[in-house]
């Protein structure tokens, strides 16, 4: 199952301090949460967290002994759940901007360090994505989302998740930084979450490539690693 966690798309200007909340779309009893955050660094300067509704968080929560890398990871649980409503911030991060651009270009949740998982009460696993509001964001319009893949790095097969709309076509293609295509993947999804399969042997490159999801209602990029 997918748990989205949410914060606002915006355009940067360099030299601005910005908080980004880190808020849930549904409501949630939480035991536990982990996951990586990785940012660019030429783009953004981590410059602390504010604490939200999670109860009991700590800054021993939060892993930063690669942060110089762009890279801070995250691990919170407690003995009994946590409510988390809709809309919660579950905590806050604070950057100062160093390049203008687009947040959701410079910062996203993976499971590169630290997998992403949260647990509920019950103790079924579920998969953390982070996603990025704005109504002038094709990423996000009218409920279209790329998630990003997992695992990433990925050294033997990853899973690309996306959410439509409607039933309909999309095309998912992966490229390198030179534009040049890896693999190309078109077919009709359902309306709500599908995701596609990906193995190390599809792809005859490895390093830094990206993906991008193209359908009637949307387009968005992400980028993946491959080992």
């Amino acid at each position: 199952a997918i748990l989205p966690f949410v914060t606002d798309d915006r355009e940067l200007v360099a030299g601005e301090e910005i908080t980004v909340p880190i808020k849930t779309t549904t409501a949630s009893d939480l035991l536990a949460i982990q996951f990586t955050l990785e940012f660019e660094t030429d783009d953004l300067e981590l410059r602390g967290y504010e604490k939200g509704v999670l109860p009991y968080l700590s800054d021993e929560a939060f892993g930063k002994s690669l942060l110089g890398q762009g890279i801070l990871t995250a691990a919170w649980f407690q003995p009994a759940p946590a409510n988390i409503g809709k809309d919660d911030a579950l905590f806050s991060l604070r950057f100062t901007v160093k390049q203008p651009g687009r947040l959701s270009e410079m910062l996203s949740m993976t499971a590169r360090y630290t997998e992403a998982l949260a647990y509920a009460p019950d103790g079924v696993p579920m998969q953390p994505v982070l996603e990025f509001s704005n109504p002038t964001n094709t990423q996000t319009s009218a409920g279209f989302q790329l998630y990003q893949n997992q695992p990433n790095p990925f050294a033997e097969r990853t899973t690309i998740g996306f959410t439509l709309p409607e039933r309909g076509e999309a095309t998912l293609t992966i490229f390198d930084t030179d534009g040049r295509v890896m693999k190309s993947i078109r077919s009709s999804y359902d309306k709500g979450y599908n995701q596609v399969s990906i193995e190390r042997s599809e792809l005859p490159t490895s390093g830094m490539l990206y993906y991008k999801l193209e359908t009637a209602t949307g387009t968005a990029v992400r980028k993946m690693i491959v080992m």
